[in-house]
């Protein structure tokens, strides 16, 4: 019983969007082969990822979010504006374009209300294309 016990192994995928069944199935193999293990997912979706999915296996995490991407450019984006003398990016756009941040917050206030909701029918849009795709597995196969 234990050594079946040991063979298996929790695995937590958490999705921008919903998997599809197939998906699942895909990423459970393909887990199960690099593991070397049965593997037991456990499926959450959390839209705050943006696109793709972190994957979390005792000790291992696949972070193929779009969220992290975006992070990992962001703090790239500020270590290069650091390194010419920059407090970060936005401190040097500002003031290399000589744009006070007072107007810099009322030109943004108009672009959020004037993109809203043609943003979000694109995201939703791009969400749903996205979901008819699982680069996960395809990832796992490549390590």
């Amino acid at each position: 019983m234990r050594a079946e016990e040991e063979r298996r192994t929790g695995v937590l995928v958490t999705s921008a969007t919903e998997l599809s069944e197939a998906q699942k199935t895909s990423l459970a193999t393909a887990l199960s082969k690099r593991l070397g293990r049965t593997v037991e997912l456990q499926v959450r979706v959390d839209p705050a990822l943006i696109g793709g999915a972190v994957i979390r296996a005792g000790d291992l995490v696949i972070d193929g979010s779009v969220r992290s991407e975006l992070r990992r450019l962001a703090h790239l984006r500020n270590e290069t504006a650091r390194a010419v003398g920059f407090a970060d990016f936005w401190h040097a756009q500002l003031l290399l374009d000589e744009l006070e941040p007072e107007q810099l917050g009322r030109i943004l206030d108009e672009v959020d209300t004037s993109t809203r909701t043609p943003f979000r029918a694109m995201k939703k849009d791009l969400d749903q294309q996205l979901a008819r795709f699982t680069p996960l597995a395809t990832e796992i196969k490549a390590r």
